[in-house]
């Protein structure tokens, strides 16, 4: 209310006097003294109300307008009676709350035990960092910058959009067609997305699967393949980069997987994060495929070019995307953990999965984490001791010891004699040892016999080995029940499992070039972006599938890009 309306009301500049449930009188609870009776003693009426003259009373009701110096004497009157102490007036406002609760409630008790808040090793281990998925900075660590580096990234940013997580350091002109993704649920804190198909893309992704099925049409679908590009259709120019690889046309087949991946992060939603942990992208959605496929088959090839840190950050994103690990990451996470040098992330992610998913059944994993004991141990803060690293490593020797001669072949060390004519590692490991489970042993010496073959860890391992063959052969270790451990250990690995099948049709294309064609023989299906299909398969848009395709198809599509292609040759 201005002073105007007030002069119309009261006849006066004068303002009225103070009500008396002002402030001016509030008394704090914690200044007064009284006897705490209960928890509730504050909420007490004062039995001593403040006594004022009735007289005065009917003077202010008779006399509304007074003078500015009686209602200053009124004011400073009020002020006496009841003073506030002077160490009061220091105490900010949230000190005068918490005073004034704590006189209504009573004070609180002081407790001594502290909870401490325990880290998330899952957390831990398995966060992306954004600087590590650009290969381009690993390769600016490991040869140095270039001239114009600076230029370069310059123009790059000048460019290319802001986007988050791009995986593929290069600038592409896209427009966003057929292709898209969506939010399809949220669970908790967790997000789920997938792939989403336009009409025409599905019109066109039909068409392309009826004619990979006609082998007829084996000329048709490569002339169509420039309108996939062009169009952006994912399936195709994948399917037609593994061939290139197959004709070792790498350089080409490299620069058409980039391509599409940086395509599917340019769709990506928004909110699609791959450095987040709560992100998923299901691989049972049949449109989410291929972006697994194509990360899982980028990151060897990363590896291949000495990205290792980059392909072990891939790895954990796609053990993040869908933690049940449909294309058996963990099965080479491992490889490029050892190659990156990340000892101690290795060594504390196999303890993790020996708790969460049975680990110590994963020959690749032991053998690993053995060798990460040893580095560790000759750290400066050992972290490690020699001591647990012999151990592990003879306790899985015992365990998978069919590996031991093929490390020592790889390497192309000469087989120790003491080791040679040992039974427990020649006939009795080759018999003992299924013939799938032999090849991913193979498999798995080709991808890590580099840091098997360096002087102090080769020494270290065949001079463990020759220290058990010595405890076998003096009966310090019962051989027999050892053997029986071997044998129970081999059941398990009758067959692949479909997450192996997977990885290993993804690998096949590119097994000359990374593991000089260890991968042995998987079966071929009719989409190589969509090897054993799994049980929970998700078609959202109904499209006709086939689960494996005939063996002539591939020998035939090879033709018509390559006319002296032989079969037999190849066969040869």
């Amino acid at each position: 209310m201005s002073t105007r309306h007030m002069r119309k009301v009261l006849g006066s500049t004068a303002l009225p006097p103070p009500d008396e449930n002002s402030d001016d009188d509030f008394v704090p609870l914690y200044t007064k003294k009284h006897s705490l009776k209960g928890a509730y003693a504050a909420l007490e009426l004062d039995s001593t109300p403040e006594s004022e003259p009735v007289e005065a009373q009917h003077q202010d009701d008779e006399q509304p307008e007074c003078s500015n110096d009686e209602r200053k004497k009124k004011r400073n009157n009020r002020k006496n009676k009841k003073t506030k102490p002077s160490n009061l007036l220091e105490l900010d406002e949230i000190d005068k709350s918490i005073r004034e609760v704590n006189a209504l409630l009573g004070e609180p008790t002081h407790h001594t035990e502290t909870v401490q808040n325990k880290p998330d090793p899952e957390a831990i281990l398995f966060s992306v960092q954004q600087k590590h998925l650009d290969s381009n900075n690993e390769m600016t660590r490991l040869f140095g910058p270039e001239d114009d580096e600076d230029d370069i990234r310059r123009q790059r940013q000048r460019n290319t959009k802001i986007q988050k997580n791009i995986v593929i350091p290069k600038a592409y002109a896209f427009n966003k067609l057929g292709l898209s993704m969506s939010i399809r649920g949220k669970k908790g804190d967790i997000t789920y997305f997938a792939f989403d198909h336009s009409k025409e893309y599905r019109i066109m992704h039909q068409r392309y699967l009826d004619s990979l099925r006609v082998r007829s049409n084996a000329d048709n679908m490569v002339l169509q393949l420039q309108d996939l590009i062009n169009f952006m259709h994912i399936e195709g120019p994948l399917e037609y980069g593994d061939m290139l690889f197959q004709l070792e046309e790498y350089s080409v087949g490299n620069d058409i997987l980039e391509q599409c991946i940086a395509y599917m992060q340019y769709v990506a939603h928004p909110c699609f994060s791959l450095t987040g942990r709560r992100t998923r992208l299901e691989y049972k959605y049949l449109e989410n495929r291929p972006f697994h496929i194509a990360l899982l088959k980028y990151a060897h090839l990363l590896t291949n070019r000495a990205c290792h840190r980059t392909a072990l950050e891939i790895a954990k994103a796609l053990l993040n995307l869908d933690p049940s690990d449909p294309l058996a990451v963990i099965f080479i996470i491992d490889a490029f953990a050892l190659r990156s040098r990340e000892h101690k992330w290795l060594y504390d992610a196999v303890e993790y999965w020996n708790v969460k998913r049975d680990g110590q059944f994963m020959f690749n994993l032991q053998y690993s984490q053995a060798m990460c004991c040893l580095h560790l141990s000759k750290a400066k803060n050992k972290e490690s001791t020699i001591e647990e690293a012999n151990k592990r490593l003879r306790k899985t020797l015992l365990k998978f010891p069919y590996v031991l001669i093929q490390l020592l072949e790889c390497c192309n060390q000469g087989v120790p004699a003491e080791i040679r004519k040992n039974h427990f590692f020649n006939e009795f490991a080759s018999v003992s040892t299924p013939q799938p489970l032999k090849d991913l042993m193979h498999l798995y010496v080709k991808f890590t016999w580099a840091r098997w073959k360096e002087p102090a860890v080769l020494d270290w391992l065949i001079s463990n080995a020759k220290e058990l063959i010595t405890d076998l052969e003096k009966n310090v270790i019962n051989q027999a029940a050892t053997k029986i451990d071997v044998q129970n250990h081999s059941r398990l690995f009758q067959k692949w499992p479909e997450e192996i099948i997977r990885h290993l049709c993804v690998i096949k294309p590119l097994s000359n070039l990374i593991v000089e064609g260890a991968v042995p023989n998987v079966p071929v299906y009719t989409l190589n972006t969509n090897p054993c299909p799994p049980a929970n398969t998700v078609n959202r848009y109904n499209y006709a599938l086939q689960r494996q395709s005939d063996m002539d198809f591939v020998p035939a599509l090879l033709r018509t890009i390559q006319p002296n292609y032989n079969e037999d040759e190849d066969n040869n």
